[in-house]
């Protein structure tokens, strides 16, 4: 069985790179750092002797990555699923990004997973049983301060995997949806987070654990289930005076 994973080469994509290889999968890496990507695909090729293909691609950039993602899919004969750990944030993002980085943002976080998506969903449906997995974040749980399109983007993707879960019900193909708190990863680097960065690692043992089951939505750490619910909760005047300006990443 073989995967692909769009965001592989740093934190939590390359913990669920080295977890599936260890598992014995071919993957497929996509990455916009190459030479990072060849040296984790050679790596893993070689510790774990399972074939993987690699494209350095931006997807946050223009869509000709989707051939090639669709070359890909047929050299591995077909992968079984499609995880989403990818990520990008500018540091200003305090709703005043020029239209081209904001697009970039949006872009990057939430349309190119639907675009992939929609290009390889046809073939995931041939298989016995497909996964695709997704990951959001906390910050989309409310209107924020900074992180301001970054937010926004990953509240269109948790709908977006609503809606895909709808329209692949009844097929052989399972969505699942992670919820993502603060993880120690380059993302939140030299942030300041008010609880405890998570292990990316231990995530990825979390998530590759799931695949074959009917997850759906989950929120890692756990506890994010009950601060988030608590935070949609609250009444608007009594939200806006919290300190929501803390990166949520």
């Amino acid at each position: 069985m073989s995967y692909l994973i769009i965001g592989a080469s740093a934190g939590l994509g390359r913990s669920l790179a080295y977890r599936l290889a260890a598992a014995g999968h071919d993957l497929g890496l996509v990455s916009s750092d190459g030479r990072d990507l060849e040296a984790i695909s050679t790596d893993l090729g070689a510790r774990y002797g399972v074939q993987v293909v690699s494209i350095a691609a931006q997807v946050g950039g223009e869509d000709g990555y989707l051939d090639e993602l669709t070359a890909v899919n047929q050299r591995l004969g077909g992968v079984k699923g499609v995880l989403f750990p990818i990520g990008f944030i500018f540091d200003n993002d305090d709703g005043t990004l020029d239209p081209s980085r904001a697009a970039f943002v949006m872009k990057t976080n939430c349309l190119a997973v639907m675009s992939i998506v929609a290009r390889l969903l046809p073939k995931l449906k041939e298989k016995p049983r497909a996964v695709i997995v997704g990951f959001g974040s906390i910050a989309g749980s409310r209107g924020r301060g900074v992180n301001v399109v970054y937010a926004a983007a990953k509240r269109a993707l948790a709908s977006f995997f609503e809606s895909l879960r709808i329209i692949c019900e009844g097929s052989t193909v399972h969505v699942q949806f992670y919820v993502v708190g603060f993880l120690n990863t380059g993302l939140s680097f030299g942030r300041y987070t008010p609880l405890r960065k998570a292990d990316p690692d231990r995530f990825a043992e979390v998530v590759v654990r799931n695949l074959e089951h009917n997850v759906n939505t989950a929120y890692y750490p756990f506890y994010w289930r009950f601060l988030c619910y608590t935070l949609t909760l609250l009444p608007w005047n009594v939200y806006k005076r919290l300190k929501t300006t803390g990166p949520l990443a």
